[in-house]
């Protein structure tokens, strides 16, 4: 008998969340165990779901329906089709998207199917949007296509699945799809299903599979792309062998190692209750066997010139991995951090600090970060819960440089069964994260697997981060070219060669600019005699300067930028200009239209906001500005968001290195009063006389005492005099699908409630959705802010918390 697999529900965390399971009143989770075709991915531990009228047919999973709205969304108001509808859970998931969906099913020729699709497409506000049409595929398609005419720019293949019908299927909605199209695959884990795949792959169509239950895959032409999915980090995911040479979304290869330490349990367990009794020097330092032989095999290796320790405990580790520095002769340092900073010890190698692992940039700030010697080893052994685990790793991928080291403890309390305790513990972190980059970081299996296989408490955990740089060829051959420097810059450099390279693939107008020193401007120059459908220049703006050394520096730098043009062919690209207040207007006139800003003004408060002030108004919306020294520079920081603050908006700011950060004015979050406040949900912040920050913790477990919490708010702010005075500013960082979600329930709940009792609702608060705010954003936002509602769950984004502090509490009247 087979043994019962505990199962779960999966969304990919890179998408937009929508629930309709009240539209489906006889949807019911089916037994994945006993029922169902032979074909299904029992192993996958998802969700079944069916209708309890005929259990034995599964709908699509959760997973694979937001695969459908999510794409949806990218084609809201293009027509699209279904073949195979069932009960209607993919075609209301579709339909939620916005296209305009004609769906092919024979089963609509039952009226009882037809009139359960028909409600729950009601149920779900969107039957208008859908045309159900009885028959069978091919020919019912190209019925339809030929009297409407039609070409359909999403396709949805879910019906026959017996060979030949797929491959029928594709081949009749190849002739009448849109230029520019996708069409996407449910059941591929049948290699009949593939067929239809392969046609398409075969005919041209860019191709990719999805890791869901079932497999779905995707294929493309003309100007569409696919949704980005990340696959549930938890699976050990697979793929048959006819499916083999398919690129798969999200996937990274790390996916498909062992997870687990080959270690018997019973050993696992007496070797943890000796670790947990372990001391060094007569200080508690909970280290075990393994691990004790592989840091000084590491550090012998490695050499690192900095150690940093996230959890000190008593301070024994530490103290042991000081006395190896020492024993080893290197010129080390460690900073050992804790929320209770150890102060009964100390050692010359070692400096004991008090910080929180999911507030490091209080403590480790960038500029002190950059200037730390090299080799960096980064040690996480805090508190094993998930959310810390995650912080510190999202930290310190900005900061460790290719080759650099990132150890993850106790990865092992899963293999122990107390992640439960831990939601998820360190090695769902890790997973997550390594799905996240992929190919940015590897598994050093000569540490993990020194003993055996996992013999260690950091299962799958030493993590080595590579040379991104290396990874494009295209951009070895460049740097080789120009010699530009290596290593330290490649990260730096990659990125502004990548930005270049996409914007000139996807053709969007506009010259390079490089505001000040030019030292990239060959690259940028290079790029555009490779890559660019249109001319192109590079503008190298220096600000005028009276030193004269300055002045002749300027001068060395525009003949080395001829020469090296002129070497490479590049020359007529490369444009230097030296701006006063008298050619400024003319220049910027000349200039134009720009497609990349790269700002290169070393710190210097003046130059950066200078170059914001006189060229962000000439960025194309689709462009790109990027700033080095954003991370290094507190100046350069400041004038990027004194900057915003002029045109009242706030950057969504990609951080690239410890150094440098980008954003592109499409993106910005405009800062508008509650009178010109958008319809609800906004992309921007909204300002009233009244403005209130909100800072919910939206996991589901706390839901309802959130939603209950917001229709208090919401009530007493409808009753007042004036409802749009207020303005709601809420975080929505983690989760903002689930946001959206819980604020629309609430707010239904209450104006449910009021017009049921008399009240005549003709005015409204704003409500904001905030998400991409880095913590300065945040305290420059909360100066603007009225008061704090506290919730009882709250989730604070680092660094924010003192500021949020100094915002007077709003405490509702008791009733």
């Amino acid at each position: 008998m087979t043994e019962s697999i505990a199962r779960h529900d999966y969304v990919s965390t890179s998408f937009q969340k929508i629930y309709l399971d009240h539209c489906f009143p006889n949807m019911r989770v089916g037994n994945a165990d006993q029922r169902f075709p032979s074909y299904l991915r029992r192993h996958i531990p998802h969700l079944c779901y069916v209708d309890c009228r005929n259990p034995s047919v599964n709908f699509v999973s959760r997973d694979e329906a937001h695969i459908l709205y999510n794409t949806a969304l990218e084609l809201k108001g293009k027509s699209a089709l279904e073949i195979g509808c069932w009960l209607g859970w993919s075609t209301a998931h579709l339909a939620a998207g916005g296209v305009v969906l004609d769906v092919v099913d024979p089963a609509l020729f039952d009226p009882v199917v037809y009139e359960s699709v028909e409600q729950s497409l009601c149920l779900a506000g969107v039957r208008s949007n859908v045309n159900l049409h009885p028959g069978y595929s091919p020919k019912k398609v190209e019925e339809i296509a030929l009297q409407t005419n039609r070409r359909w720019s999403l396709i949805f293949i879910d019906g026959n699945c017996e060979s030949p019908a797929p491959l029928q299927d594709t081949r009749v909605v190849e002739r009448y799809a849109a230029e520019d199209c996708l069409v996407l695959f449910h059941n591929l884990v049948l290699p009949s299903v593939a067929e239809g795949l392969n046609y398409l792959k075969d005919r041209g169509w860019k191709t990719m599979i999805y890791q869901t239950m079932q497999i779905m895959g995707v294929a493309w032409r003309g100007n569409v792309r696919p949704v980005d999915h990340m696959p549930d980090p938890n699976v050990h995911w697979t793929l048959p062998e006819h499916l083999g040479d398919y690129c798969i979304s999200g996937f990274d290869p790390v996916m498909l190692q062992d997870w687990k330490t080959g270690l018997p349990k019973d050993v696992m367990n007496s070797i943890q209750r000796g670790s947990l009794a372990y001391s060094y020097k007569g200080i508690p330092t909970t280290k075990n066997p393994f691990d004790i032989a592989l840091y000084p095999l590491l550090i012998w290796q490695v050499k690192p010139r900095t150690i940093i320790e996230i959890g000190s405990y008593c301070g024994g580790s530490a103290l042991w991995l000081g006395d190896i520095l020492s024993s080893f002769g290197l010129g080390a340092h460690i900073y050992s951090i804790d929320v209770n900073r150890v102060t009964s010890l100390s050692h010359p190698k070692v400096t004991y600090l008090r910080g929180n692992g999911r507030e490091l940039e209080a403590i480790l700030s960038p500029f002190f970060l950059s200037r730390l010697p090299r080799p960096l080893l980064v040690i996480e052994d805090a508190d094993h819960q998930y959310e810390t685990t995650i912080k510190v790793l999202e930290f310190f991928h900005q900061h460790l440089l290719p080759g650099e080291y990132i150890i993850i403890e106790d990865a092992i309390v899963s293999d122990m069964g107390e992640d439960i305790l831990y939601n998820g513990g360190p090695k769902r972190a890790v997973r997550e994260f390594l799905s996240k980059y992929p190919d940015r970081y590897e598994i050093d299996r000569s540490y993990c697997d020194f003993f055996g296989s996992n013999f260690t408490w950091c299962v799958n955990s030493y993590l080595k981060k590579k040379n991104k740089a290396n990874q494009d060829l295209d951009f070895q051959v460049a740097c080789e070219a120009l010699r530009l420097p290596t290593l330290s810059k490649s990260e730096y450099f990659l990125e502004l060669y990548l930005s270049a390279k996409k914007i000139c693939q996807e053709d969007i107008p506009g010259n390079f600019v490089e505001y000040g020193k030019g030292g990239s401007s060959a690259l940028l120059a290079w790029v555009i005699r490779h890559h660019s459908h249109r001319p192109r220049k590079v503008y190298v703006l220096f600000e005028e300067n009276l030193d004269k050394e300055a002045d002749k520096a300027s001068t060395r730098t525009d003949e080395s930028l001829q020469h090296l043009g002129e070497k490479l062919e590049v020359g007529e690209c490369i444009i230097p200009v030296t701006l006063s207040e008298s050619n400024l207007a003319a220049s910027l006139k000349e200039v134009g239209e720009v497609a990349l800003l790269y700002i290169h003004a070393n710190g210097d408060y003046k130059s950066t906001i200078n170059a914001l002030r006189n060229l962000y108004s000439q960025v194309s919306s689709k462009g790109l500005i990027q700033i080095e020294g954003y991370g290094l520079w507190e100046s350069c920081r400041q004038a990027v968001h004194d900057f915003e603050q002029e045109i009242q908006s706030f950057f969504h700011i990609h951080i690239i290195d410890h150094t440098g950060a980008w954003f592109t004015p499409g993106e910005n979050n405009p800062i508008l009063l509650s009178q010109e406040k958008p319809s609800f949900p906004v992309s921007r912040v909204c300002l009233g006389k009244v403005s209130l920050a909100l800072f919910p913790d939206w996991d589901p477990s706390f839901q309802e005492a959130t939603i209950s919490s917001l229709e208090l708010l919401l009530e007493f702010i409808l009753l007042s005099p004036i409802p749009q005075d207020y303005a709601l500013i809420v975080s929505a960082e983690l989760d903002y699908g689930m946001a959206e979600s819980i604020l629309e329930t609430a707010a239904a709940n209450v104006t449910l409630k009021l017009t049921d009792s008399g009240y005549e609702l003709k005015e409204e608060p704003s409500i904001s959705l905030v998400k991409t705010l880095n913590s300065e954003q945040w305290k420059r936002l909360l100066a603007q802010v009225n008061y704090h509602y506290p919730l009882a769950h709250e989730q604070i984004p680092a660094g924010v918390r003192p500021a949020l502090d100094r915002v007077p509490r709003f405490e509702l009247p008791s009733r």
